[in-house]
């Protein structure tokens, strides 16, 4: 089953068909651990527990690995959600608590180590101690000859279920785990019997979680958030010298899918080619360059076709590991939607970095990787569109005066934070302080939002570039920028700026 066909289906018609199978477990087991995934996140957790319990301990700690990790920010490491283990856990209980606990003593110790100290505290039998945890939820119990406070609500019965089941049914499991999850309780008790919160051990065994999960997700052709700002970085600022280098982190990361590190850049052949077919759109626009150079490729050379999907699937990566758009992440679909925009607008402009003028060849990408076209593309829209739109709006702010005390020094100070963002080179970190061109002019804001932008969107249909008027209303159907007509577009409207904010 593919990703494609679960989103064509209803939830529960999923559901019932692997369970109705012959085999359901042989079923469920077959899935590779990202379909898995996707269909917990389709369907919901809190309706999949039947699904879950078949799931293998493999299964699961993939799942886990993209599932329990959150961050808000791109570009910033994933931090583990407590509160989501402890609902997978309610869920598994449902689902039989035995399961549960079968489940959790086949993972991988240190992580159900780091996870469950998450939620309890672990002292000896008859311990007395006080604290905020303590005091707040006024929750324990004593299992197997432990002491187990609760440091959250979430999943507490579901918790306190599965240890007396360890403890019946997987005591040297349980007695393991019990010692390790004491160990670390004791460093939060002072002498005086007062329960605090400090920086503990548990940090550590946390941050070897995160570490073993990172090497995992590494394997598995995932980007890093470190690795993905450093290349998207290196990728805006290219010289002459530099358009066909590929940054050290793609390099290491193509180094580890193959016997031997590429001579040039390019040369490696993907698992699975399927992300990205000919005749793919972004959007309701074609990509006319791309999809020419795809469908030729794929027609003639299967290797080189293949080489070129891996790098489009590690592009997608990279922008959903480091790259903010709206003021968040990326989702895999529109990752995916931008890595083919910013590539269609690479080889549009290849010819520009190249020196040269006639159509690109139509074998081009048979032996001309997308990491490099990439680049190019990512690099005029941060010069072209995000950057020059800072610079416009600064200038256009300074000579603009408003009757309105308040409003004018609104203005002053955003022309002063988008200065300094210039400067440091992210102008888009200042773009949720645009709320003030709103009162001045809301469709202007509204595309302004999308131009500053760390991965910019232009408004749908918006003409030739020589009848490039602002919009008269809020743009709320955008599409990320593929075309050289839509960069000189954006160069159209800024030339309106003065006019519409004054007015």
């Amino acid at each position: 089953m593919t990703s494609k066909a679960i989103e064509a289906r209803t939830p529960r018609h999923l559901l019932d068909r692997l369970l109705d199978a012959p085999d359901p477990t042989l079923a469920v087991q077959r899935l590779e651990p990202r379909i898995l995934h996707q269909l917990i996140r389709t369907c919901g957790l809190e309706d999949c527990g039947q699904i879950v319990a078949l799931a293998t301990p493999e299964q699961l700690m993939q799942v886990f690995d993209e599932d329990l990790w959150r961050s808000e920010k791109a570009g910033k490491e994933d931090q583990f959600d407590p509160d989501r283990f402890g609902l997978w856990l309610e869920v598994l209980v449902d689902a039989g608590v035995e399961v549960a606990a079968q489940k959790l003593a086949q993972l991988d110790f240190d992580f159900v180590t780091a996870a469950i100290s998450r939620h309890i505290f672990v002292l000896g039998a008859g311990s007395m101690v006080s604290g905020r945890d303590v005091d707040e939820w006024g929750v324990d119990a004593e299992i197997g000859g432990y002491r187990i406070i609760a440091r959250r609500s979430e999943g507490w019965d579901a918790l306190t279920a599965v240890l007396v089941c360890l403890e019946d049914d997987h005591q040297e499991f349980f007695q393991t785990l019990m010692k390790r999850c004491f160990l670390l309780s004791t460093d939060y008790v002072e002498d005086n019997g007062i329960l605090y919160d400090v920086l503990a051990p548990e940090e550590q065994i946390m941050s070897d979680v995160a570490f073993d999960r990172e090497r995992r997700r590494e394997e598995q052709g995932y980007v890093t958030p470190a690795q993905a700002v450093a290349f998207l970085e290196s990728s805006r600022h290219l010289g002459q010298d530099r358009v066909r280098q590929w940054h050290h982190s793609t390099l290491s990361y193509f180094r580890e899918r193959g016997d031997q590190a590429p001579a040039s850049a390019g040369g490696w052949t993907p698992p699975s080619p399927d992300r990205l077919l000919p005749g793919q759109t972004a959007g309701d626009r074609p990509l006319a360059a791309l999809t020419a150079q795809l469908r030729f490729v794929h027609e003639h050379d299967e290797v080189a076709y293949a080489k070129r999907v891996e790098e489009l699937g590690y592009l997608a990566n990279v922008l959903m590991a480091g790259c903010s758009f709206d003021s968040r992440r990326l989702s895999p679909i529109e990752a995916s939607e931008a890595v083919a925009a910013v590539c269609n607008l690479g080889l549009e402009s290849w010819w520009g970095v190249d020196e040269r003028r006639e159509p690109l060849p139509q074998a081009f990408l048979a032996g001309q990787d997308l990491v490099a076209v990439f680049r190019i593309g990512w690099s005029v829209i941060y010069e072209q569109v995000c950057l020059q739109t800072a610079r416009r709006l600064v200038r256009v702010l300074s000579d603009l005066a408003c009757d309105d005390a308040e409003v004018q020094e609104q203005i002053a100070d955003l022309a002063a934070l988008l200065k300094r963002q210039i400067a440091a080179g992210t102008p888009w970190r200042a773009r949720d302080s645009l709320d003030v061109i709103a009162i001045l002019d809301t469709p202007t804001w509204s595309t302004l939002l999308g131009l500053v932008d760390e991965c910019p969107v232009v408004p749908k249909q918006i003409g030739k570039p020589a009848d490039a008027t602002p919009p008269l209303r809020v743009a709320s159907d955008v599409e990320f920028i593929s075309e050289n007509r839509q960069v000189s577009w954006v160069r159209e409207f800024l030339e309106f700026l003065p006019s519409r904010l004054a007015g």
